[in-house]
This record gives C-alpha cells, sequence and structure tokens, in this order.
C-alpha cells in the first residue's frame, strides 16, 4: 500500500516551530498519520491501533530516517509514519521496533518501491529490487511467520467469498473479481465512522489485479 502524505496539521506546524520544543507525538499528528494511513501501519498492515501485550502499546511513531543519524528530519512530517507495536510474539521484533537505528531505502512513501512488490498465495511479501528485499527481509522482518500467515488468512478468504458465488453461476467473473478488487483497493467507513483500509490489503489487491489481468487476456 502507497502511502500518500498529506499536508501536515496546523497544531504540528504551530508545536514543532516552539524554540527549543522537544519530539512529542501530539494527538493532531498521531490522528493525521492514522487517517492517511487508513489506520493501517505503515509497513505490515496490521490494524492499528492495536493493544500488545508483550510491550503494552497501541501504535508507534516511525521516524522512516532514523532520529539519531537524521537530526534534521526528526519534526519533518514527510518523514512520519504510523506503525504497529512491532512484536507479535514476545522477542521477536518487526517493522520499526526491528529497524531500530537501521537506515533503509524501501519506502511505502514511494511509488518504485511499492511497485517492486510482489506477494505469494502463502502469505510472503518480496521485492523485486534485492537491496529493497533485504530491507524487507532482514531490517523489518515482514515475513515472520505470523505476518506470513495474516496475509494468507486474508486472501483465502477473499477466494473463499468469490468462490462461494459458484452455485449462482458468479464466482470468478470479471464483475466478482473487480467488485472484491475495488472493495480491498478503497477504505471504508468502520464502526467509528472512521474511514480505514482492510488489513493486509496489498496481497488481496496483488492477487486479485493478476486474476484480472489474466482473465482480460483470456489466459
Amino acid at each position: 500500500m502507497k502511502i500518500t502524505k498529506s499536508g501536515e496539521p496546523k497544531e504540528w506546524t504551530e508545536y514543532k516551530n516552539i524554540p527549543g520544543v522537544e519530539f512529542s507525538g501530539i494527538p493532531e499528528l498521531q490522528e493525521s498519520l492514522l487517517r492517511e494511513q487508513g489506520y493501517l501501519c505503515a509497513y505490515c498492515e496490521r490494524r492499528i491501533p492495536v493493544k500488545d501485550k508483550a510491550s503494552n502499546e497501541d501504535h508507534r511513531i516511525e521516524h522512516w530516517h532514523c532520529r539519531n543519524l537524521f537530526p534534521n528530519e526528526i519534526f519533518d512530517y514527510g518523514n512520519l509514519l504510523m506503525c504497529c507495536p512491532g512484536q507479535i510474539v514476545a522477542g521477536e521484533s518487526h517493522c520499526d521496533v526491528k529497524k531500530g537505528n537501521q537506515v533503509i531505502e524501501w519506502s511505502p512513501l514511494k511509488r518504485e518501491c511499492i511497485d517492486s512488490i510482489k506477494y505469494r498465495t502463502d502469505g510472503t511479501i518480496f521485492s523485486t529490487n534485492d537491496k529493497w528485499n533485504e530491507d524487507i527481509n532482514i531490517r523489518l522482518n515482514l515475513n515472520h511467520e505470523i505476518l506470513k500467515r495474516n496475509r494468507a488468512e486474508t486472501l483465502q478468504g477473499v477466494i473463499n467469498c468469490i468462490n462461494s458465488g459458484k452455485n449462482k453461476g458468479t464466482s470468478w467473473t470479471q464483475k466478482a473479481v473487480k467488485d472484491q478488487l475495488n472493495k480491498w483497493a478503497s477504505k471504508y467507513k468502520d464502526g467509528s465512522n472512521r474511514l480505514v483500509y482492510h488489513p493486509y490489503c496489498s496481497i488481496v489487491t496483488y492477487y486479485l489485479e493478476k486474476k484480472m489481468s489474466s482473465m482480460r487476456s483470456g489466459r
């Protein structure tokens, strides 16, 4: 999922221009980041906020360029992302927790990075660029077994949904695939009236786009 940055909230502009102020995730900043990401983690696409028993955190503001090495970008809104707690199993980190102060080149903000991403039906995510693939596997640990399983189960749920139209003759028609693709590629209003994306939406849209292309070409 490519994240498109909006303009920074005025409250953040005012806060960061206070002389001598230290970085703080003020509510207006957090809400702006969550909205533009559809309330999904910038890296793994888990729903946020969530409560993590190991860390007792519900979300984290990520500096894509870390604070230690890039002090001039600490307050740069374009450098800020919202992430999940970064730990599904105690001692096994992923996303920004795994990344720490490491420098990465792959970014969910860059179209070329997103376009390099592919998925396997077992939930594996990878990039066609070797350097970016190292970021995904090693520095972000996005192929943690639980993340892979969650992606695979999400995709299988959509496949099962389309298959359920078999008796009605509507399974795997272009319309059925297009309807699911539109659903998973778009934000929707949740029970709290927030505009959100479905968790792990990218593996679904990747699979359905390939399926649609194949159907159009007659393969």
